[in-house]
């Protein structure tokens, strides 16, 4: 076990090198017709995997579980590893006839802007939808060069098409009704608050149960219990309330939804078009 988590350190280090040696040369820039990620994930990328590197390195010197190890090298990957390997594979080369993808395993496939079939999402979306030879390409916004190869591929299809646009598809249906832009950014905020408090309560419960037989100890360790699930009870509150709000905006005011921090900016173009309007005083 302990000598396959080597080789799995091994390759992560790796990927921590790499990325250290790229983002040491100088500022990266799209060249001409291309997509690629920006610096920026690749720092993010760093940050991620090297913590849960550390971590690792912290128990195997300490001579730790192997499964806690594991955990620690599997966060490793999925808080940066990831990253840096979209960082170096993720990107899309467009020329006047076709353009082609490279997907966050090196796989490339190319397409033909004949074969564009529709697009979801606006220039305020984290992630546009590209559909093409039934497949999916995703845009996203720290992407360098991603406008400019939308505008290209619009002029290309129109150039096939009779001076057609590529036809928008609407949003999938989501948590929110569509009504959010960037449905995915919501939702992740929701579930690291949400894994922070689990990781709290489990945390301070199997310090209780390992200290159950000091009493001070366990008077302590309940306080802290009993605060932390209190806080995950008004969570739970804050939650539903956001979800409901976010999936019925139309029926709340501009005034209400300013004063609850849901910013105008967060909703799709033309969904608070229909809220109902603030009732004022006779005077």
């Amino acid at each position: 076990m302990r000598y396959f988590l080597g080789i799995l350190s091994t390759l992560l280090l790796f990927l921590v090198v790499w990325g250290v040696l790229a983002f040491l040369r100088r500022p990266r820039e799209a060249k001409d017709q291309t997509v690629v990620w920006s610096k920026g994930m690749l720092v993010i990328g760093l940050l991620g995997c090297g913590l849960g590197l550390l971590l690792a390195l912290w128990g195997f010197l300490d001579n730790g579980p192997p499964g806690v190890i594991a955990l620690c090298l599997g966060a490793s990957f999925l808080l940066g590893g990831d990253i840096i390997l979209g960082y170096f594979n993720c990107r899309v080369a467009y020329r006047e006839e076709d353009f082609t993808v490279r997907n966050f395993w090196g796989v490339k496939r190319t397409y033909t802007y004949d074969q564009i079939t529709g697009i979801q999402g606006t220039a305020k979306s984290r992630t546009i939808r590209l559909h093409v030879g039934g497949k999916v390409v995703k845009l996203e916004d720290f992407a360098v060069g991603r406008e400019q190869f939308l505008s290209f591929a619009k002029k290309q299809y129109r150039k096939g098409h009779n001076g057609e646009a590529i036809p928008v598809l609407p949003p999938k249906k989501d948590l929110f009704n569509g009504n959010v832009e960037n449905p995915v950014d919501q939702i992740a905020g929701y579930v690291i608050v949400t894994l922070v408090l689990l990781a709290a309560l489990v945390f301070f419960g199997w310090f209780l149960y390992r200290d159950r037989n000091n009493p001070e100890a366990v008077r302590k360790g309940l306080t802290v219990l009993a605060i932390f699930g209190g806080l995950s009870l008004i969570w739970i509150g804050v939650l539903v309330f956001n979800v409901y709000v976010l999936r019925n905006p139309q029926k709340f005011s501009r005034r209400f939804l300013k004063f609850f921090g849901f910013r105008e900016c967060i909703f799709k173009k033309g969904v608070l078009q229909n809220r109902p309007k603030t009732k004022r005083g006779k005077k």
